[in-house]
């Protein structure tokens, strides 16, 4: 790991069966970090789908906006939770890449910063996009995702097709494990 701008710390697919299209509004990122280091305020923190920047919001342990801190502000742990603007549709039989990205500082040698999506929900949660996944603070659910199975209207955000991350096959998940030795 190397510090900057614009330090890839994470990465995930996300991939829809044959069976059908789906798509997701929310995805809570779980960090743990040893001390010095120091991750970019909110407004450094980006989900990219290859070379496109999706466009929502980040919320942290410590609130929606940190203003110009770090965003785990004198923390070892904490989650930073994400909430797209839009639904985030992946085709059936498709996949798409995403990598989360911040400032990095504060490296030292043994330096370390791990990245993980829990599955903390414990039964399910079924509602509209708004119900579901809209909180940017809390880490529960760390997916909000919808099968995109509405039959009696045209899905969309509103619809109650959209559920947590209860059940979800691959969750727990890793997807970022950066250190430093000098």
């Amino acid at each position: 790991m190397v510090a900057g701008s614009n330090i890839v710390i994470g990465k995930v697919t996300v991939t829809a069966d044959s069976a059908g299209d789906i798509g997701w509004k929310k995805l809570s990122f779980t960090v743990n970090k040893t001390e010095a280091v120091t991750l970019g305020a909110t407004t450094t923190l980006a989900l990219w789908d290859g070379s496109n920047q999706v466009a929502g919001t980040f919320g942290t342990t410590t609130g929606d906006l940190v203003g110009g801190l770090d965003s785990l502000v004198n923390l070892t742990s904490g989650n930073l939770t994400f909430v797209a603007t839009s639904e985030q549709e992946i085709a059936a039989g498709t996949s798409r890449n995403y990598e989360l990205r911040t400032t990095v500082g504060g490296l030292a040698a043994g330096s370390n910063v791990s990245v993980s999506i829990a599955n903390p929900s414990t039964s399910i949660t079924t509602g509209t996009a708004t119900g579901v996944a809209a909180d940017t603070v809390a880490s529960t659910p760390s997916f909000g995702w919808t099968d995109r199975s509405s039959i009696s209207t045209v899905h969309s955000e509103s619809t109650s097709d959209w559920t947590n991350d209860y059940l979800v096959k691959t969750l727990p998940l890793t997807v970022g494990n950066r250190s430093v030795s000098f």
